[in-house]
C-alpha cells in the first residue's frame, strides 16, 4: 500500500504544484506510520515520519548518484570515431 501511495505520489509530481506535492507526501509518510501501528501521539510515530524522510532523501540521492555515475561511464568509454 505504501509503495502504491508513493507511486501515485510520484506521477502526479509532474503537473502539482510544489505545496501540494509536499501535502501528498507528508500525507503517505503518515498513512505508512499508521499502516505499521504507531499511534500519532508517540515517539515513536515522530521517529517513524523522520525515517519515512530520511529514506525519501536517500532515495533521491541514490537516484542522482545512479545517473551521475551512468554519466561519467559514457563519457569515460574511448570514442572510436576519432582518430589521430
Amino acid at each position: 500500500m505504501r509503495a502504491l501511495a508513493l507511486a501515485l505520489v510520484s506521477l502526479s509530481a509532474a503537473c502539482t504544484p510544489a505545496a501540494e506535492i509536499e501535502r501528498q507526501m507528508e500525507e503517505a509518510s503518515r498513512e505508512g506510520c499508521l499502516e505499521a501501528g504507531f499511534a500519532e501521539t508517540s515517539d515513536a510515530w515522530k521517529l517513524c515520519l523522520l525515517l519515512q524522510d530520511s529514506n525519501r532523501r536517500l532515495e533521491a540521492m541514490e537516484r542522482r548518484l545512479l545517473w551521475l555515475e551512468s554519466d561519467i561511464r559514457f563519457h569515460d568509454r574511448p570514442w572510436y570515431g576519432y582518430r589521430r
